[in-house]
């Protein structure tokens, strides 16, 4: 690491740990793809190491892309294979309800992590869906492509095309 840097361990034995993200708190969520989870990982004496861990999520399909959004209430997105899932997340008691599902997306295997962006108008979400395979041509138009969610209508449009398998996204704002 470059001097005045250090790395230290947060979290142990959380599985296979794919996307990050805090809340509003600045609480860890971490989606777990294996087991299928999301927990939250809060730092509550602020010693830079995870006090415990807290399931707010469970019996998910592989689970990747996780996003915010907090104005009167608190929304966390969530990716699976086959769908984007809405639930109303509580910052004060690190518990997420009311699933709701936003879009469903193709799950007949290839590149099967979905990530997620939130716009910065936060009226729309983005989210990536990979390839069924590494070359080849796509004829399900959903497939190598990143989405565009309306989060009050649910209508979805293309955003961009012709990405095998997009994980990870920022947008610069114009």
């Amino acid at each position: 690491l470059p001097e005045g840097f250090k790395a230290e361990v947060f979290a142990k034995n959380l599985g296979q740990a794919r996307v990050l993200t805090f809340d509003q708190n600045g609480v860890l969520l971490v989606s777990l793809l294996k087991e299928g989870r999301v927990v939250a990982l809060p730092d509550e004496n602020r010693d830079g190491v995870a006090d415990k861990e807290i399931t707010l999520l469970s019996k998910l399909n592989s689970p990747h892309g996780l996003a915010f959004q907090c104005e009167k209430t608190c929304m966390l997105y969530v990716a699976e294979p086959d769908a984007v899932k809405a639930y109303r997340y509580d910052p004060a008691t690190m518990s997420a309800t009311h699933e709701k599902t936003l879009a469903k997306l193709p799950s007949n295997g290839g590149h099967f992590t979905r990530s997620l962006l939130l716009q910065p108008d936060e009226q729309r979400l983005l989210v990536a869906i990979g390839s069924l395979c590494n070359v080849c041509s796509e004829s399900d138009p959903l497939r190598a492509s990143v989405q565009s969610i309306d989060l009050k209508t649910g209508e979805m449009k293309l955003y961009a095309k012709g990405l095998r398998n997009l994980v990870f996204m920022a947008v610069r704002p114009l």
